[in-house]
């Protein structure tokens, strides 16, 4: 809805003359009416927009509501970066985003049959908790979808996913090239796809590279995991040369765990880890990490979805996204 000097007129009672020059800044007209024209069309463009966005139609981003979301403030803050990307880009196609959180199967089903009758007009599903039959629910239906941080052979969708295969092998061949082969690779007790695929890439190079494979749970929330790295820094015959974190919460709580201990980062264990670590933590040495492109993936999630609405695209595509290496200097050469 455009704001028109005749509406404006209308509705104050002036001529349309009068805010013409008002618009125009042109001279003739009083400070008090200037500020009462201004003042009437900028609440008028301001109820235009909420009318816009009222009408526009809707981007769903639909995630399981898991314990990670519920705990884990830097989870959330990485959820954050990946939403803004696709709310910005979304917004300017003229699409709203409305962020929908499920529980089950159930509410996946409900979320999908209101979508069919509202103004939605696309999914995004964060799908890293996801299995294949809530996944499998959304194919083949109307409403374009594309799925993040999964892939399936059995679902012929629109799949966005890290190169974790390739993640792992960055910080691999770090610690390879810098001389390291007794290496123990720390996890978390989450059981989602990128983690789980982080894991056999981890024990598939192992294995071919000749090495020992060592793989250690330890746990899910920082407090977990660093009371059981304490334990294992305290009861192991051996420590090994360096530790792979799978994530930023297994990086931040190795850390913090050998460094009570008395160890420096370093020097005496090297440690490598994937995701960058949360911005409030201080260190006295720079880290060493794969770097994992969350900006990047909003991105080219709601540019292929955007191609799907707009250009009615019934081909599939995977889209991966590969990682980068910081290197700090958190992992010491050995010969």
């Amino acid at each position: 809805m455009r704001v028109t000097a005749k509406q404006i007129a209308k509705d104050l009672g002036i001529s349309e003359a009068t805010v013409s020059l008002v618009f125009n800044n042109k001279p003739g007209v009083s400070e008090q009416m200037q500020r009462r024209v201004n003042s009437y069309a900028d609440e008028l463009r301001r109820k235009s927009e909420m009318v816009a966005n009222y009408n526009n139609s809707s981007i769903k981003v639909i995630s399981l509501l898991s314990k990670r979301y519920l705990y884990d403030k830097d989870t959330v803050s990485f959820y954050t970066v990946i939403m803004m990307e696709i709310t910005r880009f979304a917004s300017i196609a003229g699409y709203n985003v409305i962020s929908v959180f499920v529980h089950n199967i159930e509410e996946i089903r409900n979320t999908i049959e209101q979508s069919k009758h509202d103004r939605t007009c696309g999914f995004i599903l964060h799908a890293a908790d996801m299995t294949d039959d809530q996944i499998r629910l959304f194919y083949r239906q109307d409403i374009p979808t594309v799925v993040c941080d999964y892939e399936s052979d059995n679902i012929e969708m629109d799949y966005i996913y890290f190169n974790n295969i390739q993640a792992v092998n960055l910080a691999l061949k770090h610690l390879f090239d810098m001389g390291h082969r007794d290496i123990v690779y720390f996890y978390n007790s989450e059981q989602i796809y990128n983690f789980l695929t982080r894991r056999e890439t981890f024990e598939n190079t192992m294995r071919r590279s000749g090495q020992p494979i060592s793989m250690i749970e330890m746990g899910t929330k920082i407090e977990e995991i660093y009371t059981n790295i304490v334990h294992y820094i305290k009861s192991a015959p051996k420590l090994p040369t360096a530790v792979l974190s799978e994530n930023y919460a297994i990086s931040a709580a190795t850390i913090k765990a050998f460094q009570d201990c008395g160890y420096k980062i370093g020097k005496d264990i090297s440690i490598i880890g994937i995701d960058e670590l949360p911005f409030h933590m201080l260190m006295d040495f720079d880290f060493t990490y794969v770097k994992v492109m969350f900006k990047s993936k909003g991105y080219f999630t709601i540019k292929r979805l955007l191609e799907k609405i707009n250009d009615k695209r019934k081909d599939t595509a995977r889209i991966v996204i590969d990682n980068t290496l910081v290197v700090g200097n958190s992992v010491c050469r050995i010969t």
